[in-house]
């Protein structure tokens, strides 16, 4: 199911939300805006992955190696 684009997991109860790919999109950062700063978190575009994060984290940007945006759908559990 994750293998063709990025899963957000969110269970129903919980404050944290999952994303997983096995990067068939080669990702290689996460930017995650909090209204104040931008944090990146840099991603092995060449390696499959799981991130948890708040779910009140900010807005949240996935990138390829050609500087594309990559969505990422939601999943409830």
């Amino acid at each position: 199911e994750v293998d063709d684009y990025i899963a957000e997991f969110v269970v129903e109860g919980n404050n944290e939300r999952a994303f997983i790919s096995m990067n068939t999109q080669n990702i290689v950062r996460l930017e995650v805006d909090d209204g104040n700063g931008i944090q990146v978190i840099d991603i092995d575009s060449g390696k499959p992955f799981a991130i948890v994060l708040p779910l009140n984290v900010g807005n949240i940007c996935f990138y390829d190696t050609n500087g594309n945006v990559v969505e990422y759908l939601r999943q409830q559990l």
